[in-house]
């Protein structure tokens, strides 16, 4: 069943770029981050969290390279979730 549904053709109607920033990307583009900064970032528990977290994430996107990079690992990500199409936010 898993194969199946990775097969499928997937649409993405609704993504937030500067949302899609995972741990990993995130640790490039401010390597002074350690484990447990990250984990602490990620890790909320109500939507005041997540704002704080998505706030705390967006200013560290302060240059022209740095929206290349979440943009790039983000078409990857879909790429590999076999997505054709994506509507991306800025």
């Amino acid at each position: 069943m898993t194969r199946f549904i990775h097969q499928l053709k997937k649409a993405e109607l609704h993504v937030h770029l500067d949302g899609s920033v995972d741990p990993e990307t995130l640790r490039e583009l401010d390597p002074t981050l350690d484990g447990e900064q990250l984990r602490e970032l990620y890790a909320y528990s109500d939507f005041l969290g997540f704002l704080r977290s998505y706030k705390s994430i967006n200013l560290r996107l302060t240059r022209p390279e740095h929206f290349a990079l979440i943009t790039r690992r983000l078409l990857e990500r879909l790429e590999q979730e076999n997505v054709l199409y994506a509507e991306l936010n800025l």
